[in-house]
């Protein structure tokens, strides 16, 4: 490796001191090894020059408003443009004291001050694949599988092996987690708000028929999750559906089974994935297809929250950055640093950088990239579903050092809105419906990937989606295809509701409105 030159002033190592800057169950996994304040050099100051690094030593750039940046050592210099220069000893690269993070054609270029820098050792953390076993799906409490959800806490479950025998006319409430989470993961907070949280309701409205999915959500694809649930219900089961962020795939595809007078998968979605690498890929879907085939699920709510239903740009990048914003969000959102979902995730980013896995390698992760075969599927033009479909999504904004952290995400990532994990103009694919799609995006400061169902705005908005007959007066109604939808065609929670009108003159020719499907102008 290269010498690294830093001007500024280096600061004591105490080796037993916490590592403060990562959840607990990482800290056996790191080991500091330069610390040091970034200033601007001065000709009566020697710089610092650290010389031992390795290549995949975990380099921390502290930035503006303690935005942090991690980056392997090795991609130091190509990520950020360094320039190496021949010194006395050998090359170096110097650390400039202003990071270029960002496009500048798009006028994005980030004004990125470095503050401090942080040299971290990664211990032998062993193949990805065992850390996923042992810190991430090893620790999903209860394991997996479905479960009936009910009681006084969010930990009360009881083990289904089946619903076959309980056929009943009523509708089942399935929850459908995200990404390394569980069901008190990404749905705990409906347990909040006192004496009488809004699970309680929803447990009063679907008195013994709330479920919960456990499922593994890394080292297997939606396609496998989909299947051993719909294994688990009686032909023509009636499901209320509320997902969050990947799960809203596996939604997706249990919504397969009301395609619109054909099979739920045809020859051109099994050709998606007809290739070499992709046999058991393929194999899963066509056990699915004939599944969903047999069993006719009917889908009559279908609530997705924060899903990327056309992938998420954070799954398609390096996961270096995906550290970089996960361990962020960690410092920056009260009550996170202890979520153990988010330790698992975090030692499983760990293990990421150390052993350069690319997303393509787990199959979970893998299916929610822009160009995977399952967003192709999920996304093909043409085909229609009788499933319902309710949008629930954010955008976040602010000041301070949330709205930093935006900026950050932005510059690194996105380009567009976002919640900090999944783009906002994503949370809108998926089958075109043949009824009314329903959406709400909420945006705020305290709007971000994880609060979806602590929010008031977006939780209440959840139970009335459910629980009313016509659910439609808090939601807002797609006028387009999923398909057409851009940055510029979803309205957002209006800040101050006394908004004036808009008239649209239309010219005399090659112009039309419609109101739904209905011309109204011709």
């Amino acid at each position: 490796m290269k010498r690294l030159i830093v001007h500024g002033q280096r600061e004591q190592l105490d080796p037993k001191s916490a590592i403060p800057d990562f959840p607990s169950n990482l800290k056996d996994l790191v080991t500091l090894k330069h610390s040091a304040k970034v200033q601007r050099a001065r000709a009566s100051q020697s710089p610092l020059e650290i010389d031992d690094l390795n290549p995949d030593d975990l380099i921390q750039l502290e930035l503006d408003q303690g935005v942090k940046l991690w980056v392997r050592a090795d991609d130091l210099e190509k990520d950020f443009g360094l320039t190496p220069t021949r010194g006395a000893v050998g090359d170096e690269v110097q650390l400039p004291q202003v990071l270029p993070i960002g496009s500048a054609s798009r006028g994005m270029m980030g004004d990125w001050m470095i503050k401090g820098l942080k040299v971290f050792g990664l211990d032998p953390v062993g193949a990805t694949t065992d850390i996923i076993k042992e810190k991430v799906e090893g620790v999903l409490k209860p394991g997996p599988g479905l479960y009936r959800w009910e009681g006084k806490e969010a930990s009360d479950y009881t083990r289904i092996k089946s619903l076959e025998k309980e056929k009943t006319d009523t509708p089942w409430l399935v929850f459908i987690h995200g990404t390394a989470s569980s069901t008190d993961g990404s749905f705990g907070g409906l347990w909040d708000s006192g004496a009488n949280p809004r699970m309680s309701q929803l447990l009063t409205h679907y008195p013994k028929r709330v479920l919960a999915f456990q499922h593994r959500t890394l080292s297997q694809n939606p396609i496998q999750n989909a299947l051993e649930l719909a294994q688990q219900f009686p032909k023509g089961a009636r499901l209320h559906v509320v997902s969050h962020s990947r799960g809203g795939l596996v939604g997706e595809l249990l919504c397969r089974s009301m395609m619109e007078g054909r099979f739920p998968f045809d020859s051109d979605d099994l050709q998606v994935f007809n290739l070499l690498d992709r046999k058991d890929d393929l194999k899963q879907l066509e056990q699915l297809g004939a599944l969903l085939h047999q069993k006719q699920l009917v889908i009559e709510r279908f609530v997705r929250v924060g899903c990327p239903a056309r992938g998420t740009t954070l799954a398609s990048g390096r996961l270096d950055r995906y550290l970089s914003i996960i361990l962020n969000v960690v410092q920056a959102i009260p009550g996170l640093k202890a979520n153990p979902v988010v330790e698992g995730l975090s030692a499983f980013l760990l293990a990421v950088v150390k052993n350069r896995t690319k997303p393509e390698e787990l199959p979970g992760l893998e299916a929610q990239m822009p160009g995977s075969p399952l967003v192709r599927v999920l996304n093909r033009p043409g085909m229609r579903t009788k499933a319902d479909l309710h949008i629930l999504g954010g955008d976040l904004a602010g000041e301070g050092i949330v709205g930093r952290l935006k900026t950050f995400v932005t510059d690194l990532f996105y380009r567009e809105d976002h919640d900090l994990v999944v783009n906002t103009p994503a949370m809108f694919g998926g089958t075109e419906r043949l009824g009314e799609v329903r959406y709400w995006i909420d945006t705020g400061k305290d709007v971000d990937h994880f609060h979806y169902f602590r929010n008031s705005d977006t939780a209440n908005r959840l139970l009335e989606a459910l629980t009313q007959k016509e659910p439609h007066a808090s939601f807002r109604l797609m006028e387009r295809r999923l398909s057409e939808i851009t940055e510029d065609s979803y309205e957002k929670r209006a800040l101050d509701m006394d908004r004036p009108v808009v008239y649209v003159l239309p010219g005399t020719m090659g112009s039309h409105l419609t109101v739904g499907k209905d011309r109204v102008w011709l």
